[in-house]
């Protein structure tokens, strides 16, 4: 330091007696100046100044700064025990700062937005939030008009969101799918519009759903499927074969049985060939008979040889093929005309018992070369005996009493068996 006139400046070149000059002070206190007329400060503790610059010894005075300590700081905050709250050479608050005031001088107003316009003194951040409708460090700037009431906190989130957005600050749209419009703050959807489904109705309902409606979880038909469709999401086609397009929902299988030739729980096998029609249930037996030739709940069992139709349930013929089948139908009706040819025979036969000119062409019998006993009996042209056949008739032309002499008479042997008959004998 080094002396240049009523001042001391600092120096690269300075010798003893010029600092000494400099820090010497005048024998009156407060007093400063050549002749020490001058007086020091009244913000100089002590009120000692140097006697050539008149800068205070012991500093400042609380609410004071300067090298003379006659500038006020009072926007600065007070430290307490008389200490000096700014900086003597900078005037920079050392104890934060007074008011609504802020900065390293305190010169600064904080935020009118502030709440009770109160700010941190260094950085100016708002210390008890902001105004309705003001978000930010210092408040300066304004909520989402999409809150609702236009409230929001400090870090600009809303409260709550007006109808029809989502997100930290209600900017973003709720999906044009959720129901009546309406999301949760993360975008969930609650519920969705018929047709559509996950959290954020985002994906379709299937087209096959009944109503066009499913669960928003997973997708899956709440009321069942249209017509022709089954399964979760009514995503899988009914079998082709399906007497009707209706299926089980759950696994398929054909509600109202299957179209002719088809069996099974999905229709996908194949009646037998040997059906009637093809046609048979679902074990598979075939429920309109069989193809002729055959027999069995499967038709699997061929009818006996030379039979067309057979009973269907223990393969007993019912129809003969071909020859055998004219021979079986012209057997019985010539069997049925040669007995009614015997029967009108006998009947003839009996009816002429009691005519008087039967008994005169039957020749008579020596008695007396009779046998002990003579029965009526067919010879053949041999004279040898053989199937007795006869009726008993009386004598009615005899002397003798009738019941000790009776004729028998053969019924007519068959033309083709060469007997012949014996007309009458003795008892």
């Amino acid at each position: 330091m080094y002396r240049t006139g009523d001042s001391c400046t600092e120096c690269q070149r300075q010798t003893q007696d010029d600092h000494d000059g400099c820090t010497r002070t005048c024998p009156e206190m407060g007093r400063w100046g050549d002749a020490c007329r001058k007086q020091c400060g009244v913000g100089c503790r002590s009120l000692v100044c140097y006697q050539w610059s008149g800068e205070c010894v012991d500093g400042c005075i609380g609410g004071k700064y300067g090298q003379r300590c006659d500038l006020n700081c009072d926007h600065c905050g007070v430290c307490g025990n008389g200490v000096s709250n700014c900086d003597r050479e900078d005037a920079s608050c050392i104890c934060g700062c007074s008011g609504n005031l802020y900065g390293v001088k305190c010169n600064k107003h904080c935020n009118s937005k502030c709440l009770n316009t109160s700010c941190n003194s260094t950085t100016g951040a708002c210390t008890h939030g902001c105004l309705k409708g003001r978000f930010g460090s210092q408040c300066n700037t304004a909520c989402s008009a999409t809150c609702l009431h236009g409230t929001c906190y400090q870090n600009g989130s809303c409260m709550t969101c007006v109808q029809g957005y989502h997100g930290e600050q209600c900017r973003e749209r709720c999906s044009r799918n959720c129901g009546i419009e309406t999301c949760s703050r993360d975008g969930r959807c609650s519920p969705c519009k018929p047709g559509y489904f996950k959290t954020h109705c985002q994906e379709k309902c299937s087209d096959n759903c009944l109503n066009e409606t499913c669960s928003q979880n997973n997708g899956k038909c709440d009321y069942g499927c249209v017509s022709g469709w089954h399964g979760d999401t009514c995503s899988v086609k009914c079998p082709e074969n399906c007497a009707t397009d209706k299926c089980s929902r759950d696994n398929g299988s054909c509600s109202e049985g299957c179209v002719a030739g088809a069996y099974g729980q999905h229709c996908t096998l194949t009646c037998s060939s040997h059906c009637t029609d093809m046609e048979c249930s679902t074990k598979p037996v075939c429920t309109l008979g069989c193809q002729a030739g055959l027999w069995g709940e499967y038709c699997d069992n061929e009818c006996p040889d030379h039979c067309s139709v057979c009973n269907r349930s223990t393969g007993s013929c019912l129809e003969f093929s071909g020859s055998l089948h004219r021979l079986v139908v012209v057997l019985p009706a010539c069997l049925g005309v040669f007995i009614l040819v015997i029967a009108v025979m006998i009947v003839r036969r009996r009816e002429c018992t009691s005519c008087p000119g039967f008994h005169r062409s039957i020749s008579p019998i020596n008695p007396d070369s009779r046998p002990e006993e003579i029965s009526l009996q067919e010879f053949n042209v041999s004279r040898n005996s053989e199937n007795s056949q006869y009726d008993v008739i009386p004598d009615i032309n005899n002397d003798l009493a009738v019941e000790e002499r009776d004729y028998e008479q053969l019924q007519a042997p068959r033309p083709d068996t060469g007997y012949m008959p014996l007309l009458y004998t003795w008892q």
